[in-house]
């Protein structure tokens, strides 16, 4: 009876360590995206004492997370419509952005990933939270972002704007 229990707990550790292994090694590909979207927000923003080769360094991480050929369009009311391609042209408006802003806070909250069948693509819908400096209230901004995996890597092909009701 005793050598019963004990396979059986030995079993249930193995089964546990298993599942720990699984899920460490071989992470869910909607965990990823928002660890990874998490991780690029934390890259947006920056504090006031920031050096220049942080910015630059930063920046261009921040980059990282996009293809060569991102496109990006966004139209925000009482800002107007934007539109810019190329992983360069980002890196440059993000220096720009480092260099006009003395801080930013960014934050990405409700990711909500839909992933493509093939499990190679995916759809992001996320609220984008912004705190610029001069402004007392947060600036929100709903975002549709569509992903791809390359090399191994989730990253943002195209961003828009999606026009909420207000």
């Amino acid at each position: 009876m005793k050598r019963r229990a004990a396979l059986i707990i030995v079993l249930l550790v193995a089964g546990l360590v298993g599942f720990w292994a699984w899920r460490t090694f071989f992470p869910d590909p909607k965990k990823i995206i928002k660890r990874d979207l998490t991780n690029l927000a934390t890259l947006l923003s920056f504090a006031p004492n920031e050096g220049q080769l942080a910015k630059v360094g930063n920046a261009n991480k921040a980059a990282a997370y996009f293809t060569q050929d991102i496109e990006i369009i966004i139209d925000v009311t009482g800002f107007g419509r934007a539109t810019l391609s190329g992983r360069d042209d980002l890196f440059q408006r993000l220096l720009g952005a480092r260099a006009q802003l003395t801080t930013l806070k960014v934050e990405f909250l409700d990711i909500k990933v839909a992933l493509a069948p093939n499990k190679e693509a995916a759809e992001v819908d996320m609220t984008a939270k912004a705190n610029v400096p001069g402004d007392r209230d947060f600036q929100f901004q709903e975002l549709k972002l569509l992903m791809k995996k390359v090399d191994g890597r989730w990253l943002i092909r195209r961003v828009e704007t999606v026009k909420t009701f207000s």
